[in-house]
């Protein structure tokens, strides 16, 4: 009863306030709980505790696990959903190496608030899912960050939002009610829905649940010396092996071999404890045997199946009804796990110990089969992706196809108008580069105008002479540079002439002219012409 109070609270709170918010309000709660149950004595302040404790994991069962799955990338999605399955096996061995030291109250009290004080302040530090937030209406900035915050300001954020975008194109923040009609009118939703129940169907009786209760005692029948809590110490680290071994596979070959393989081993481990049972007269002496199996088949169930159930929920479960069916799970889980425990006593005396770990065997047989017929594979897939690919109709296939390329219409007509801008701007730049061009050349044309403006201006008595060389006919005076003109009138200085009366030189009929002031015109060695 406890756990369904939690667990519809959690449907709730989870909607409206988002997981971390959930996380943070059910803290206190749990602080409460751990002293009542740890420090006092009475029956009624235990089970006072008790009641509390049950309602926190009803609020926290699920919620961390799904949030973990919609924010991480899908590279890393499988080992992050791993860890709360392993804090859990980490937990347990901290707890049982830590009750060795001290009282069991003051451990478990120690080991049930420390974590969830880390818990509450970390929730502070983390933003919301951006799915969740744009499911809400929130602004598309927030999600923005969000994905920023978790996979860097390198990552191709653009294309994320536009995935989740066409995922929700169209659709509503729908309430408890409005979730739980979906369940039963839309195949596409139902699918996932009766997968991951079947699932945890496997997960509770392939018999990891009843290892981890029975198991201390099957060790102790086989090695005498062993305490138990030294035998529960012993399980939870081969569970935490089994779990780093799992979660390295995983990336590697994918949930639905791992799941196989998880379930094969699991299936050898309960066939090698069955038969061990069956013959138990002439294997006396073989009795680890039986403690090989149980190894076998807890580090196979409890660090293999469990963990991928979990991860497989958080990749199939529709983000549509995730408030309400994620609860529908939790709660289905612990009542089966609940039954289960109760069932098994009933069952081992009616059916031996061989026979039923031979029928716990054969479930695994039924979770292989499972896993390689039914079960999708969600490796390198996006949670979208996974909707689409393996649920979504035809028709919606279609309309979010449809969706898809008018975002991409739009997108592609931004681009063609910056695209637009930059021609625009560049036929800007071309025409400031012209001019730019042409009052460079006015300016090189200034620089030339002001060149010719230094050269001397002509004297007088060169005007007059070239004046002179125009006007009269025959005369073919084509005055010389100033250095041809000095050498001319060095010229006559050698031959003793007079020089400064030379108003001017040129050449006629192929002889050396030259002019003087009186107009009176000699050749080359002064003679008169």
């Amino acid at each position: 009863m406890r756990l369904v109070i939690g667990c519809l609270l959690s449907a709730q709170l989870t909607d409206r306030l988002g997981v971390l918010r959930v996380i943070q309000l059910g803290t206190p709660i749990n602080l409460l709980a751990w002293p009542l149950m740890t420090l006092t004595s009475g029956m009624t302040t235990m089970v006072a505790g008790s009641i509390l404790l049950g309602v926190f994991v009803g609020l926290n069962a699920f919620g961390g696990r799904l949030y973990i799955a919609e924010v991480s990338s899908v590279h890393r999605r499988a080992t992050l959903c791993y860890l709360p399955t392993t804090a859990v096996g980490v937990a347990l061995l901290a707890c049982f190496s830590l009750s060795a030291a001290i009282p069991w109250r003051y451990a478990a009290l120690l080991c049930g608030c420390v974590p969830s004080v880390l818990h509450f302040f970390g929730a502070t530090l983390l933003p919301n899912s951006p799915r969740w937030l744009l499911h809400h209406g929130a602004a598309e900035e927030q999600a923005r960050k969000s994905i920023a915050f978790y996979r860097g300001p390198q990552a191709d954020i653009s294309s994320e939002l536009r995935d989740i975008r066409l995922s929700l194109k169209g659709g509503k923040n729908l309430n408890i009610l409005r979730q739980a009609k979906l369940l039963f009118t839309d195949w596409s939703v139902a699918r996932p829905c009766l997968l991951l129940l079947m699932q945890y169907v496997f997960d509770v009786f392939c018999g990891g649940l009843v290892l981890a209760q029975y198991a201390p005692g099957i060790f102790q029948s086989v090695v005498a010396s062993l305490s138990a809590a030294q035998c529960s110490q012993l399980l939870a680290a081969l569970q935490v092996c089994g779990l780093i071994c799992s979660a390295t596979l995983l990336r590697w070959w994918g949930r639905r071999i791992v799941l196989m393989t998880a379930g094969a081993l699991a299936c050898t481990g309960m066939l090698i404890v069955a038969a061990f049972y069956y013959f138990e007269d002439s294997l006396s002496e073989y009795s680890w045997l039986v403690l090989l199996g149980v190894v076998l088949a807890n580090a196979a169930s409890s660090g293999g199946v469990s963990p991928i159930s979990h991860v497989i929920c958080g990749e199939l479960l529709p983000l549509s009804i995730r408030p309400l069916f994620g609860n529908v799970l939790s709660l289905y889980l612990g009542g089966m796990s609940l039954t289960f425990l109760n069932i098994f006593p009933l069952l081992r005396s009616a059916l031996g110990s061989h026979g039923l770990f031979a029928a716990l065997a054969g479930v695994n047989v039924l979770l292989m089969l499972y896993a390689a017929f039914l079960l999708p594979e969600t490796r390198g897939l996006s949670l979208e992706q996974v909707q689409m690919r393996h649920f979504s109709s035809k028709k919606k296939t279609a309309a979010v196809e449809a969706n898809g390329a008018a975002v991409a219409a739009e997108e592609g007509k931004a681009v063609v108008g910056e695209a637009g801008e930059a021609k625009v701007a560049e036929t800007a730049g071309d025409a400031a580069a012209m001019e730019a061009e042409e009052t460079a050349v006015a300016a090189k044309a200034g620089e030339a105008a002001e060149t010719e403006n230094e050269v001397p201006a002509l004297s007088t008595e060169e005007r007059e002479v070239s004046t002179a060389a125009a006007t009269e006919p025959g005369l073919e005076a084509k005055a010389e540079p100033a250095d041809g003109e000095r050498a001319a009138r060095a010229s006559i200085r050698d031959r003793g002439g007079e020089t400064d009366n030379i108003v001017g030189t040129g050449r006629f009929g192929g002889r050396e002219m030259r002019r003087e002031e009186d107009g009176t015109e000699r050749d080359g060695k002064g003679r008169k012409d």
